[in-house]
């Protein structure tokens, strides 16, 4: 999130959610962030429903001052086809989408998503535009990281 420069105000979304563990850690850190996760997948996209559930009904969203703010959001689509006109932050798990679709989805971002500043990824995009906005690449501590390792290279682009 730091990275990305996420704060207050920011539309967040994480496209290829799974069960939205990403969704719900900025949602919990930052109460002024709206959160969206976009799963494609139905079981993943059902355990992230079932999680925003459980955390709501058990009161914890007033625990970390989210009283009158929105639940994190989940749905269940393709990212190349949901609405991502409000989304300003974006986050991408990349690793394993081959050149196709990375290609697809820089194209769906730029024509889509007209409020978009950030996008941060785990694979770079290909081509000369994403070239030109790429800002930075930023190591960042991941869960899969094993102690003393460096962390993982993320690709932080600004539009």
């Amino acid at each position: 999130f730091v990275a990305m420069e996420l704060q207050g105000g920011a539309v967040f979304a994480d496209l290829g959610s799974g069960a939205g563990r990403l969704v719900a850690q900025a949602w919990f850190e930052m109460p002024a962030v709206r959160t969206i996760g976009v799963e494609l997948a139905p079981t993943r996209h059902a355990a992230a429903v079932r999680a925003r559930a459980s955390v709501v009904s058990c009161g914890a969203a007033a625990t970390f001052g989210h009283g009158q703010r929105g639940d994190p959001e989940f749905r269940q689509a393709s990212m190349l086809s949901t609405d991502l006109s409000a989304v300003t932050h974006c986050y991408v798990a990349s690793l394993l989408m081959g050149d196709e679709l990375m290609n697809a989805l820089w194209a769906t971002l730029q024509r889509d998503a007209p409020k978009l500043k950030v996008v941060a990824t785990l694979r770079a995009f290909r081509g000369d535009a994403a070239a030109e906005a790429l800002a930075h690449v930023a190591r960042v501590d991941m869960t899969w990281n094993e102690d003393g390792d460096s962390g993982t290279d993320v690709f932080i682009y600004r539009l």
